[in-house]
């Protein structure tokens, strides 16, 4: 608001000081006098909050002390559409008394309560590219002149609201008859500016506390909720993207008593974003029956595949299209092939189950020994708190056990790998057939780097990913370059093997899922959406210059606290610009042969694709575009 107040002291007529004071009152939606979350319409105001906007655009148009200009981490702030989510009066800030100190020589602490406003700002409430603006204005700046309005208008607010006499253990405002201190004053903090937020909730009322909000140079504002207002204000920090929990939303049921955030500041440039970005809605039922014929065959999935690369798919709907993006089914087959394919897989589903029933004791032992054992191990442990999973002597527990067994049985070459628990269970879930599943799984595992036994898989997307950073985010790839071990991503590793799972709750992972299989033939979308973590939130590694120790601490902390749109809106937003370079460099080219063939499609980019590097200068039979990697 500091900038509201200068923007109406520099309007060159009355007129357009109005306006601007008008507006910017509109917008931000002064607080009204009680604790009060929740959007309010796209002009920012609401019924609650008109009448005190109405007096506070009385108190704007006269200019404020200059005390009451004074910001803390605000500079280059810009007014934009503003949304209030949050208000509370009478939240205090410590000053130090003007008075004569007591007998221990030292000033005292005066506590000075005011009104306390945190404010969306951006395209979105809450969403991609917002910025929360927290804005305290003391009580005494909104009572008249006798308690230090300097413009001699009469008190704007009703005296029954404001008596400086009344019960200050009451819901009122408080009004201190003490001067204000001169070390205080209004402020106004952009969040996204600031290096991290600290909730300390009183042990007796946990809605009673302090919130310590720490500046990127490690400056110091606290404000102290005595009259409650603190649980409000904790769940709308949880519901913005840019912080970052600590310890896991979910980890206990029990309110901890101090809870940190730190700000993962976003940088998406809406210019350089998909241009297809927010075109298609999920996928449902009837809109997948819209495609499919009377034989069953499913027409356009090239479309299909679009729509759920940017939308995704519906709950109720998963069911019907995830066999055909994990090869159970192909988009042209009948009614009757799908009938025939389901039935090969049983008949290949009760083989094996007969051939581990058949083993001899030597066998079984070894076959305990080598998968079963660890298996029985990690079913009783995955997904227990999805509903399909809950409680005791679950029979889709033991389901997933034998569909496991099975799958090692089919590869025992493979066997079973820690992870493969993780990746079945959701399938499972879905589908809700043990045929059904087992052969989803067998096509999800064709995808996942756990097939590898090598793992050669995850070297050929690390090695994908470091050449994309070095065009796509250099400054970050710098970084990683000059860190010892830096550029093995070694964060990265559990995003792959498990898709992502550990990363996002269980709908936003499954979210991810479908973004990647339905890229799929066509390019590793889980190598970009790598990309899109570093590029949203590895900006506070390099400000911060973290060791490599200390990066993974970071990224693993992230788990759970990433907004998959945001990460989802920033790696088709890669794919988009590496397909738009001309010409693309060689080395990438080899990791990615979708490019030499033109079959990079949802890139949104319609162009034959031309390669370059210092070796080939745009030779047809450059060495590295041609690697054995490709």
């Amino acid at each position: 608001m500091d900038r509201f107040y200068a923007g109406a002291r520099a309007a060159s007529s009355p007129q357009k000081q109005e306006k601007v004071v008008r507006s910017a009152t509109a917008t931000l939606g002064f607080p009204s006098d009680h604790d009060t979350r929740g959007t309010l319409d796209s002009s920012g105001s609401g019924s609650e909050t008109d009448s005190l906007a109405d007096r506070a655009a009385a108190r704007l148009r006269a200019e404020a002390p200059p005390a009451a200009l004074a910001s803390y981490g605000s500079q280059n702030m810009t007014v934009s559409p503003v949304n209030l989510i949050y208000s509370k009066n009478n939240v205090c800030v410590h000053g130090t008394s003007s008075a004569t100190p007591s007998g221990s020589g030292k000033p005292d602490t005066v506590h000075v309560p005011g009104y306390l406003t945190l404010s969306c700002r951006g395209q979105s409430i809450l969403g991609v590219g917002s910025s929360l603006i927290l804005h305290w204005v003391p009580n005494t700046y909104l009572t008249g002149p006798q308690y230090g309005l300097h413009d001699g208008s009469e008190p704007q607010l009703s005296a029954n609201h404001l008596d400086p006499a009344r019960d200050r253990s009451s819901s009122g405002i408080i009004v201190p008859q003490d001067p204000l201190p001169r070390d205080v004053s209004t402020f106004t903090i952009d969040i996204g500016r600031m290096r991290s937020l600290r909730l300390f909730h009183n042990q007796d009322d946990r809605a009673s506390g302090q919130l310590v909000i720490t500046s990127m140079s490690k400056q110091f504002r606290v404000l102290h909720f005595h009259h409650g207002g603190l649980l409000n204000l904790l769940k709308a920090f949880q519901d913005w993207p840019m912080c970052s929990q600590t310890s896991r939303r979910d980890e206990s049921i029990e309110l901890p008593r101090n809870v940190t955030f730190n700000i993962c500041r976003t940088h998406l440039d809406d210019e350089c974003c998909h241009p297809e970005e927010g075109m298609y809605c999920a996928l449902t039922p009837d809109a997948w029956f819209g495609f499919m014929g009377e034989d069953g065959r499913v027409s356009n999935e090239q479309l299909i595949r679009k729509i759920i690369f940017f939308g995704g798919i519906t709950p109720e709907a998963r069911r019907l299209v995830w066999p055909f993006l994990l090869n159970y089914f192909s988009f042209g087959s009948t009614h009757e092939e799908r009938a025939a394919i389901r039935d090969d897989y049983r008949r290949l589903y009760d083989s094996l189950n007969k051939k581990q029933e058949a083993m001899d004791s030597a066998e079984r032992k070894e076959f305990w020994r080598k998968v079963q054992c660890t298996v029985e191990k990690d079913v009783v442990r995955t997904d227990r708190s999805q509903p399909f999973y809950a409680g005791d002597n679950n029979p889709n527990v033991a389901t997933l056990q034998e569909i496991l067994l099975c799958y090692a049985m089919l590869e025992p070459e493979i066997g079973y790998t820690q992870g493969m628990s993780d990746l079945l269970a959701p399938l499972l879930a879905a589908v809700q057939d043990r045929v059904d599943a087992f052969a989803c799984f067998i096509g999800l595992m064709r995808f996942s780097v756990l097939m590898s036994t090598s793992h050669s898989s995850m070297h050929r997307q690390l090695d994908l990913m470091r050449e994309m950073m070095v065009v796509q985010l250099p400054a970050f790839y710098s970084f990683l370059a000059k860190s010892p071990g830096g550029t093995d991503l070694l964060f990265c590793h559990r995003w792959l093997l498990l898709s992502f799972k550990r990363e996002f709750a269980h709908a936003e992972a499954l979210r991810v899922w479908e973004a990647c299989w339905s890229s799929q033939p066509h390019f590793p979308f889980t190598a970009f959406l790598c990309l899109a973590i570093f590029a949203v939130y590895g900006g506070e590694v390099v400000e911060r210059k973290l060791p490599v120790d200390e990066m993974l601490l970071y990224f693993s902390k992230l788990a759970h606290q990433m907004s998959v749109e945001v990460v989802l809106h920033q790696a088709r937003a890669l794919v988009y610009q590496l397909a738009a370079l001309t010409p693309i460099p060689c080395r990438i080219a080899a990791l990615l042969p979708q490019l030499r063939t033109n079959a990079f499609e949802l890139s949104g980019v319609k162009k034959t694709f031309r390669f370059s590097c210092e070796e080939c200068v745009g030779s047809e039979l450059c060495p590295r575009r041609y690697s054995s990697n490709s």
